[in-house]
C-alpha cells in the first residue's frame, strides 16, 4: 500500500492526521490574536495516540513517522528518556526530532551535586524550539522536590519560545531552574510567557543584565511587582506585542510601561474577571501611546473612563473584539446587549480618531443575526470603519 502513493503525499497525510486545534498554539513563536492557552495545556490525547499508532504499522511507516512521534516530549523520567533519544550529533539520534519539551520542576530537583539527567536530555535536542517550565503540580510521593545544589543550563540556540513559571526554591540553584541562565543560553527567543511570584530571589545571576534581541512577544501570566521590576532592567529592543493574561493588579505594570511603553504596538487583554471590574483599557493605552492594535474580550473588559479632551490615541487603527461570554451576563439578558452597544459606541468617540478596522473573533452569530445589529454598526460605517469576522 505504501508504494501506491508518493512518499511526500504519505508524509503530508501523516502530518495532517497528527494535528489538533491546539498544535499551532503550542508551537507558535510569533503573535496572533487570541491564541493563548494555559501553561498546563498539552496536545490532545487523540493526536498522541495517532502518532503512536503510525510508528507501529510497519517498518516503512515507522521510518516516516518517527520524527512526529518525538517532536513533543515530556521530561518526567529523564534517565529513561535519555536512553530512548539516544546519543549522537545533530544527524543521528532521535533527539534531533524534538521540537517542544515540557520539563516539570520535579525532574530538575537538585538533591545531589551530580549533573542533572534532565540537562543531559536537553543537550540531546539540538533543534528544540519550545521549552515549557510550569509550576509544580505533582502529587507523586516518590518525587523528591529538594533544591539544594547548583545546576547548569545547556546551550539552547534553536529555542524560539519559552513558557516559564518562576519557582523561588528552584531558582536558587541556577542553571535550568533560573530564568536568567536559560535566557542567556537562548539568544534567539522570540516569544516569552512569564509568570510567578518573586520573593527575594533574582531572575538572573548576580543581577547580571539580560539581553533579548529577538524577543517580539511577551505574555504576562500571574505575577507580582518584584517580577515586573526585574523585567524592567532587561534589554528588549524588538519587543512589540504584549499579552496581559491574568494579572491581578493593574498598578504592577506601571513601571513596565515607563520602560517599554513607547515601543509597544499590540496589546491583548485576557479573559479575566478582574478586567471586568476595573478599568484597564485607559491605563494601558495611556501607558502605551503608540499602540496600533488593541485586542480584548468584550464581555470581560470594563468600559473605560476616557476624557475626550485629554485622551487621544492617534496611532490606534485596529480593534479586535472576542465574543466569549463570561457566564455572569447570559446572552439572553438585556445587560448582554447593552454591554456590546457600549463598547461599539466607545469606538466612535473622539479619542479614537484613527480606528479603521474592527475585527470580530469568536462566535458573533447571535449578535450579527439580531435585528438590532445594523443599528449597532451603522455609526462605525459612517466613520468609514470596516468590520470583519475572523475564525479562531
Amino acid at each position: 500500500m505504501s508504494l501506491s502513493l508518493p512518499v511526500e503525499l504519505w508524509l503530508h497525510i501523516f502530518r495532517l492526521s497528527t494535528l489538533s486545534p491546539l498544535t499551532t498554539r503550542l508551537y507558535a513563536v510569533s503573535y496572533s490574536p487570541f491564541q493563548t492557552i494555559p501553561l498546563v495545556a498539552e496536545d490532545e490525547l487523540v493526536t498522541k495516540k495517532t502518532k503512536a499508532a503510525l510508528v507501529r504499522v510497519c517498518k516503512q511507516w515507522r521510518a516516516w513517522a518517527l520524527d512526529l512521534f518525538f517532536e513533543d516530549v515530556w521530561i518526567e523520567r529523564p534517565e529513561k528518556l535519555r536512553s530512548l533519544l539516544g546519543e549522537g550529533s545533530d544527524d543521528c539520534g532521535c533527539g534531533r526530532w524534538v521540537r517542544r519539551a515540557n520539563l516539570p520542576y520535579s525532574s530538575s530537583a537538585t538533591v545531589s551535586p551530580r549533573p542533572l539527567e534532565a540537562v543531559k536530555v536537553l543537550e540531546q535536542c539540538p533543534r528544540l524550539e519550545v521549552l515549557v517550565r510550569k509550576g509544580p503540580t505533582t502529587t507523586r510521593r516518590d518525587v523528591d522536590m529538594r533544591f539544594e545544589f547548583t545546576t547548569e543550563c545547556p546551550e539552547l540556540p534553536s529555542l524560539k519560545r519559552l513558557d516559564w513559571w518562576h519557582m523561588n526554591e528552584a531558582a536558587r540553584t541556577g542553571g535550568i531552574n533560573l530564568l536568567g541562565d536559560v535566557l542567556q543560553n537562548a539568544p534567539n527567543v522570540q516569544y516569552l510567557s512569564l509568570g510567578g511570584y518573586v520573593r527575594f530571589s533574582s531572575l538572573s545571576v548576580n543581577g547580571s543584565s539580560i539581553t533579548l534581541p529577538s524577543l517580539t512577544t511577551l505574555r504576562f501570566l500571574r505575577l507580582n511587582a518584584l517580577l515586573v521590576q526585574q523585567t524592567c532592567c532587561w534589554s528588549m529592543p524588538a519587543l512589540r506585542h504584549i499579552i496581559i493574561d491574568t494579572v491581578e493588579d493593574v498598578a504592577v505594570l506601571e513601571m513596565f510601561w515607563e520602560s517599554f511603553g513607547e515601543q509597544i504596538r499590540t496589546i491583548e487583554l485576557g479573559h479575566y474577571l478582574s478586567y471586568f471590574v476595573y478599568d484597564w483599557l485607559s491605563f494601558i493605552l495611556r501607558g502605551c501611546p503608540h499602540v496600533t492594535e488593541l485586542n480584548y474580550y468584550i464581555h470581560f473588559t470594563a468600559i473605560p473612563a476616557f476624557d475626550d479632551e485629554k485622551d487621544k490615541f492617534p496611532c490606534l487603527t485596529t480593534i479586535g473584539l472576542h465574543a466569549q461570554p463570561n457566564m455572569m451576563i447570559p446572552p439572553e439578558s438585556s445587560g448582554y446587549w447593552t454591554r456590546i452597544q457600549s463598547h461599539f459606541e466607545l469606538l466612535c468617540r473622539p479619542c479614537f480618531p484613527a480606528v479603521k478596522k474592527v475585527l470580530l473573533y469568536g462566535d458573533w452569530g447571535g449578535v450579527t443575526s439580531d435585528i438590532r445589529y445594523p443599528f449597532l454598526v451603522q455609526p462605525l460605517f459612517d466613520r468609514r470603519i470596516t468590520i470583519e469576522r475572523i475564525e479562531v
